[in-house]
């Protein structure tokens, strides 16, 4: 609008002359005010002349500002261009924005589901103050990220950062999120899955219940980031499981059930001496716990408490559940561990009573009978050995 308004004035001032030119008497008529018109045109055609140049320059310092704001989202695109992690795709692309306009950059890429990736770069001493410029990056409606800078002119630094740089820096910011995003769910699979191996490997070598269940617990809670984590054994099942822990005795609760964890409280109930179930307990803030069961029905419960609000997701439910499915394993091993324990005491022990029994006069004296409870020792005795090196691991 600005550039057709000196053109409009021109237009009407040559219609003007050509009707004082061309119609009779008006030029006579108009005569004595000649001096006057002549200075007014002269001001009117100064000031369409002084509006049609600021126009021209305003139209040059939008193109230059375009022109620089297209060069610096380039130089970002380019600097950031294949990067293989999100941190450096952050410094890279903080480093490309420093110039004459900005001397310092504090760039924050905010990963969806994880933790915000912070880069920096430059050398302003205000860092650490308020920016000259702070406006968040989004890609559509989502925040990806937010941008903050320093320069020796505040005015001109929001002149030269225009919607091209935000706009590459928000899709470099949101790539570099995404991929911070990818690498850490890569990441949470492969630490995941060695768990899960390292567990199985466990009870296949059978390193013992309480060890087993007690790494388990170690497992979950390192994986879900959770302060503490407990297999609780109820009481029924702990009555029947072989715990294999040598110096080591698993932690009895004060409602009878069983506990084998980490990171837990020591005191104790005040009530029992003996600590508390740490499901419902005041001590966490946010929990989440799932059934332990075998064949015969439920176990007891893997459960994993936090000390912050910060609630468990989906994700979380679906890996405690995987564990807890090998807990079931664990417990049901020990329990199979303690009933072959039994039975090698009762085949030990029934075999030397038969041993006992060929002593006796009357079986010595009756070759039959001697015969038959010599063959009965024997097999009980292959029995025993079987079952022994089965459960021991040894003869």
């Amino acid at each position: 609008m600005s550039v057709i308004a000196p053109v409009v004035v021109i237009v009407v001032m040559a219609v003007t002359h050509d009707s004082f030119a061309t119609l009779p008497g008006l030029s006579d008529q108009v005569h004595p005010w000649r001096g006057p018109l002549i200075v007014a045109a002269a001001a009117l055609i100064a000031s369409a002349t002084a509006l049609m140049v600021r126009s021209v320059r305003r139209a040059e310092e939008a193109v230059m500002r375009h022109d620089g704001d297209l060069r610096l989202a380039d130089a970002v695109s380019a600097a950031s261009h294949g990067r293989g992690d999100a941190r450096s795709i952050a410094d890279a692309a903080a480093a490309a924005l420093l110039g004459t306009l900005i001397d310092g950059v504090a760039l924050t890429l905010l990963p969806d589901g994880g933790d915000a990736i912070q880069a920096h770069a430059g050398h302003s001493s205000d860092l650490n103050g308020s920016p000259d410029l702070d406006v968040p990056l989004r890609e559509g409606e989502r925040t990806v990220g937010h941008l903050r800078l320093w320069g020796p002119n505040a005015d001109d630094l929001r002149a030269g950062v225009g919607p091209a740089t935000l706009s590459a820096l928000a899709t470099q910011v949101a790539g570099a999120a995404q991929l911070a995003t990818d690498v850490a769910g890569l990441h949470r699979r492969r630490d995941e899955g060695e768990a899960l191996s390292a567990v199985l490997s466990s009870i296949s070598r059978q390193s013992g219940t309480l060890p087993t269940l007690t790494s388990l617990a170690g497992y979950a809670r390192d994986l879900l980031d959770a302060d503490a984590a407990a297999v609780i054994v109820d009481p029924a099942t702990a009555s029947t499981v072989r715990f294999d822990s040598g110096g080591d005795v698993p932690q009895a609760c004060s409602d009878g059930t069983t506990l084998l964890g980490v990171g837990l409280p020591d005191p104790l109930d005040p009530s029992t001496g003996s600590h508390a179930n740490p499901i419902g307990c005041h001590h966490w803030t946010s929990f989440v716990d799932q059934e332990v069961s075998g064949p015969s029905g439920s176990l007891g419960r893997l459960w994993v408490g936090r000390r912050d609000p910060l609630p468990f997701t989906a994700r979380d439910r679906s890996f405690l559940g995987a564990m807890a499915g090998l807990a079931g394993i664990a417990l049901t091993d020990g329990q199979a561990r303690g009933m072959r324990s039994s039975l090698v005491q009762v085949l030990g022990e029934l075999h030397l009573r038969l041993r006992m029994q060929q002593t006796f006069g009357a079986v010595a004296r009756d070759a039959e009978a001697a015969a038959e409870v010599d063959a009965l020792a024997d097999l009980c005795h292959k029995a025993y050995c079987r079952v022994r090196e089965v459960t021991l691991g040894g003869p």
